[in-house]
């Protein structure tokens, strides 16, 4: 008769091996000094823990029915600390620093389009990982936080419908003693390998967002093994297995 011991104690240690994947938390940094991104596309790129995100800027000039992204007529995405910004021209190419900048992401027009009300956003990609995006935080460079509309968002999640989420209120970002908020997206579905984008920007038909985004913070989906031998084996015999 054939011998099913070591088969047997292979299946429970793979079964232990599944059961015992935690998932890791990863929070990736986005300050820096990297400057203003010009190439096509342009991006910047971050690596933690094993997952490679890449930051890419777009627009929206209709509540996020056309995006505007990965292509000519982008705007170009800037790392000047303490985070990232989206980088195009404030209304009449001129900024209102109560309102606007021309490297934060925010609702101002571009250029010769005084009307049209375009929102900045980020695209986030986790290189084909599959995380669940935990919080965002946000900061500000040439805008005033203590305005109560200055960091409202816009958010996708993969290819769901865009959502929003005020800076007051039920789901409203927390302060911390820096003057910087931070979203918790504490229902958020994992983002699978095929559908692995995060967007988030200024708060579509908006007029006065204006921010900077200093970190993301993710949860890696943990590893399942599958195994064809799933036996549970008693303990003595998984000794007997060893002394074998």
């Amino acid at each position: 008769m054939t011998n099913r011991l070591p088969a047997l104690i292979a299946g429970s240690m793979l079964a232990f091996a599944a059961h015992g994947a935690i998932a890791a938390t990863l929070t990736f940094n986005l300050g820096g000094s990297g400057g203003l991104d010009n190439s096509a596309p342009s991006q910047f790129t971050f690596i933690q823990g094993g997952v490679t995100l890449r930051a890419t800027p777009g627009y929206s000039t209709d509540n996020g029915s056309t995006l505007v992204e990965n292509g000519t007529g982008q705007p170009y995405i800037a790392q000047w600390s303490p985070g990232l910004g989206v980088y195009d021209y404030c209304e009449s190419r001129r900024c209102n620093d109560e309102d606007d900048d021309q490297h934060t992401v925010d609702n101002a027009p571009r250029p010769g389009m005084r009307s049209d009300r375009a929102d900045d956003f980020i695209k986030f990609s986790f290189g084909g990982e599959q995380v669940r995006v935990m919080s965002i935080k946000l900061g500000c460079l040439g805008c005033d936080l203590g305005r109560t509309a200055d960091w409202d968002i816009s958010y996708r999640v993969g290819d769901g419908d865009w959502a929003n989420r005020n800076n007051t209120g039920v789901g409203g970002a927390a302060r911390d003693n820096n003057g910087n908020a931070t979203y918790l997206f504490t229902s958020s579905p994992y983002l699978l390998a095929s559908s692995d984008i995060f967007r988030v920007g200024a708060k579509f038909g908006d007029d006065n967002d204006s921010f900077k985004i200093l970190a993301i913070t993710v949860e890696t989906q943990p590893p399942v093994v599958i195994t064809t031998e799933s036996v549970p084996v008693p303990g003595t015999v998984l000794l007997l297995g060893s002394a074998l």
